[in-house]
């Protein structure tokens, strides 16, 4: 069976983590890695002694002289028997092949596969052997929905794998909505592109289609001649409102009010464009939201919301 979409994502995101993004990763397991290692990919290396059947997802070494380490990552989405056959087989074979500390984290996105992964291979006289289990309950989902910007990576790619890691629960699909939202932009980092391929493979065409409704509602309000100009009128607005308050307070501080102002004035715009009456009380809602992405998806319901009061709705 060849790998899925979110099963290679996870693979990437190991691959290509730093250090301190890669020491957050692990954490939640209680898994500390050594300060001021270099961190390569040894996925090759160790993959030309160890035969195909019995090769993990991802070795990543550690050099750090007599604190050297290695970790074996195994992407796990369902259970498999032949596993508790092969895991103690990439940890024998790796601790003897780099002669170093070995640790082997299981990922599991189902709470019931990190539960089967948890438990003990038995070895015999030699006692049990037991994988580091990375699951549901190790990451809960994120208290704030979405990701304030700027975009912290490593807190960009945390609040993605909590998501992901709670797809197949109802609360989850909201996150990665206002997520995904966040990422459709017109170049997107390393990343960004990585969160947006997690999401993607973790929520599948639900969350496709709906990335979909936010580009076309996107581009629908540029490139209508109504909605169009109040749009750019609302942001040119809002945007001078904030660069000029910026001399005061600083300028990254009036940069980030003025895209707030900016959408905020683009949705008002874009209700009364439509016919829909804004009170004041909701125009003062609007505008004192300082959420860019909570802004961007009232931008979006702004389209076709038939009442102002819809935008907080659940």
């Amino acid at each position: 069976m060849s790998p899925s979409v979110e099963h290679e994502a996870l693979c990437a995101l190991f691959k290509t983590a730093d250090l301190p993004l890669l020491r957050a990763l692990v954490a939640p397991v209680g898994i500390v890695l050594p300060d001021g290692a270099a961190l390569r990919d040894a996925s090759e290396e160790s993959g030309q002694v160890i035969p195909t059947s019995f090769m993990a997802d991802v070795v990543l070494k550690l050099d750090a002289g007599e604190r050297t380490q290695v970790l074996i990552v195994e992407v796990q989405r369902g259970s498999d028997a032949d596993k508790r056959w092969s895991w103690p087989v990439y940890f024998a074979t790796i601790h003897a092949l780099h002669r170093c500390g070995v640790v082997l984290l299981v990922v599991a996105p189902d709470a019931n596969v990190a539960a089967w992964a948890r438990l003990p291979i038995s070895m015999g006289p030699h006692g049990t052997f037991c994988a580091l289990v990375l699951g549901p309950g190790d990451m809960p989902l994120p208290e704030r929905e979405g990701v304030e910007a700027p975009f912290v990576n490593s807190e960009l790619v945390l609040r993605t794998l909590a998501t992901v890691m709670h797809a197949r629960g109802g609360e989850a699909m909201r996150h990665a909505d206002l997520l995904g939202a966040s990422l459709l932009v017109d170049e997107r980092t390393g990343v960004q592109e990585l969160c947006y391929r997690l999401l993607e493979g973790a929520f599948g065409y639900e969350f496709s289609a709906r990335m979909e409704e936010h580009m076309a509602a996107r581009n629908w309000i540029e490139d209508s001649p109504s909605l169009g100009k109040y749009y750019k009128q609302a942001i040119t607005l809002g945007t001078e409102r904030g660069l000029a308050e910026g001399t005061q307070r600083g300028l990254a501080e009036g940069k980030a009010e003025g895209r707030a102002e900016a959408k905020a004035e683009a949705i008002i715009a874009v209700f009364r464009a439509r016919g829909l009456e804004v009170s004041e009380l909701y125009s003062a809602r609007i505008r004192a939201c300082r959420d860019l992405k909570c802004l961007d998806v009232w931008l979006v319901k702004a389209v076709s919301a038939t009442v102002v009061a819809v935008l907080w709705d659940e």
